[in-house]
């Protein structure tokens, strides 16, 4: 069982994509908030981080460069309707999937992500339940 970070700004797609998640037997932890992110991943530990740039009409970089500098060793993809522009720091990512009504995709690139990277430390104190606004597992 892997611990999967999401960020999502819409409820909607959060919910769905935790669900689908936490079905093949992986925990997820979500937010919609940014201003919380580096809080819950610190935590939360992660074995992958998948985040969805776009928030509050505004593509979000900060947040990938931030968790590729405070987390080097673990994975971030990049899950997003709006395809990345022409813009450099999407090579920061280590993938990124177009959302669509399918999921395939998105799991498929996960596998070799999760196979690439070492196991992170053990959670220490508050349970993962109390840091998420959903907790799936």
């Amino acid at each position: 069982m892997k611990k999967i970070f999401i960020f999502d700004a819409y409820s909607s797609n959060r919910d769905l994509l935790c669900e689908e998640l936490a079905a093949t037997g992986n925990t997820v932890v979500a937010t919609g908030q940014p201003e919380v992110v580096r809080d819950f991943v610190e935590r939360v530990k992660p074995d992958l981080i998948i985040l969805d740039l776009y928030c509050r009409e505004e593509i979000r970089w900060d947040l990938l460069l931030e968790m590729k500098a405070f987390l080097r060793q673990v994975p971030v993809l990049v899950f997003t309707g709006c395809p990345p522009p022409e813009d450099l720091r999407v090579h920061f990512a280590d993938a990124w999937v177009r959302k669509t009504l399918s999921f395939m995709e998105l799991k498929q690139k996960i596998i070799p992500l999760f196979d690439g990277f070492k196991e992170p430390e053990p959670v220490r104190g508050n349970s993962l339940s109390t840091l998420s606004e959903q907790m799936v597992s």
